[in-house]
């Protein structure tokens, strides 16, 4: 049975990355078991957690130039 994570209107636009290959061979596992392609795997499951680092990033970044106790 092959699902699918990703919304059908939504057109991924695939790159390679390095990890490491335990992870690699791990998440090819998973994403085989439910019939999915792994970069699809992986980025369902990473665009949470990298979106919200992005997210505290920015706000650490813009918070930084703002003066201490002012207005």
């Amino acid at each position: 049975m092959n699902q699918t994570l990703q919304d059908p209107m939504t057109k991924r636009n695939d790159v390679s990355v390095k990890l490491d290959a335990d992870v690699a061979t791990e998440a090819m596992l998973v994403a085989k078991s439910r019939g999915i392609p792994q970069a699809e795997y992986l980025s369902h499951l990473l665009r949470p957690l990298v979106h919200a680092d992005l997210e505290r990033e920015m706000t650490r970044r813009l918070g930084a130039g703002k003066p201490k106790g002012g207005k």
